[in-house]
């Protein structure tokens, strides 16, 4: 089993939210996602059941039951951030259910209408890889729709990001992020590709402390620069696939 992360790796990033973790359109990063949503989620319909691998702290989940009004699940094996989530969910009237589980070993009887993972898959690989990837097709319902997204860190991201983060660059694999591994993944498993294309801009993995100086916020939030996107530099790639 090749995992590039542990358990105590995400309990030392930070990303357990005092309150209720949200979307912000203001900053593109989540705008871009917003937007993709609405192709993902383009003809769901209330009560629809939807499903997020690696789902703390929990912004993507209540994007989805507010904006969308989805039945949400997710899986998550960090039981302090999932703690943390529900009680922000809790409080504001957000209905859900979340299990605590390594998602190799989630086991679950239920179909979801929609699977999604952002950030995820990129922290295995070999055999791992693919147990991962094939799980999120086993608990997809028939015709159901499964949206996978990564961080590019290749050509120019990987440079900056081994410049600045080089312990972190080293826990992702990098081979899952061009359109061929994306590809390939479909025909391997008769799968439709809806969507598959780089997004969320021009990406520099500044430090986040850097981002209280307003240029730049005001250049890196521009929403001409939205649609600006190449292998060389988006933020992210993503693929929206169709179960047969």
């Amino acid at each position: 089993m090749v995992k590039l992360t542990n358990l105590e790796d995400w309990e030392n990033t930070g990303y357990i939210h005092e309150h209720l973790s949200m979307l912000n359109p203001n900053l593109r990063s989540d705008r871009c996602f917003i937007n993709k949503f609405s192709n993902f989620l383009k003809n769901c319909r209330d009560g629809q059941k939807i499903i997020e691998i690696g789902c703390c702290p929990g912004r993507f989940l209540s994007f989805f039951f507010q904006k969308y009004h989805l039945d949400i699940f997710g899986v998550d094996y960090d039981g302090k951030a999932i703690k943390v989530m529900l009680e922000n969910f809790n409080k504001n009237k957000i209905k859900s259910k979340i299990y605590k589980s390594d998602f190799l070993t989630f086991k679950t009887k239920k179909k979801y209408n929609y699977v999604c993972s952002f950030g995820f898959i990129e922290h295995f690989k070999n055999n791992t890889l693919e147990q991962v990837l094939n799980k999120h097709i086993e608990i997809a319902s028939p015709k159901g729709f499964i949206f996978i997204a990564v961080p590019n860190l290749t050509y120019v991201n990987k440079v900056f990001f081994n410049l600045i983060k080089p312990d972190v660059f080293l826990k992702h694999n990098t081979s899952v992020m061009n359109k061929d591994f994306f590809v390939h993944f479909a025909k391997r498993h008769n799968l439709k590709i809806i969507e598959l294309d780089y997004f969320g801009g021009i990406h520099i993995p500044l430090n986040n402390s850097l981002y209280k100086f307003k240029i730049l916020n005001v250049l890196f939030n521009n929403k001409l620069l939205d649609k600006l996107n190449s292998k060389y530099f988006s933020h992210y790639l993503g693929c929206i696939f169709q179960k047969n």
